[in-house]
């Protein structure tokens, strides 16, 4: 009795530039970003491009209208609030001594 397999290829996820092949997307996305230096995450309305999705995602907060944007005024206000913050420890710190 003779038994024949058909083995089916399985194709892996492969660089375009230097033809190397990955067992997973991931590991050629980070080959990609690290020998490369290919920025895979491109922001589609200033084609600014990053290595990272977090610093993708945190770049996106500039062109989201729910980004609450702070007049000239506000701006004053908490540079003015910020650092007088600083000067009231400092001041806390120097009369303890």
């Amino acid at each position: 009795m003779s038994t024949s397999y058909t083995w089916q290829t399985i194709e892996f996820p492969t660089c375009n530039v230097c033809g190397s092949e990955f067992l997973i997307l991931d590991l050629l996305i980070e080959h990609c970003k690290e020998q490369h230096k290919i920025l895979p995450y491109v922001c589609e309305h200033c084609g600014r491009a990053d290595k990272y999705w977090i610093e993708f995602e945190r770049h996106q907060l500039v062109h989201s209208e729910e980004r609450p944007e702070l007049t000239a005024k506000e701006t004053v206000n908490a540079s003015i609030h910020s650092s007088e913050g600083q000067s009231s420890t400092s001041t806390e710190k120097n009369e303890g001594v």
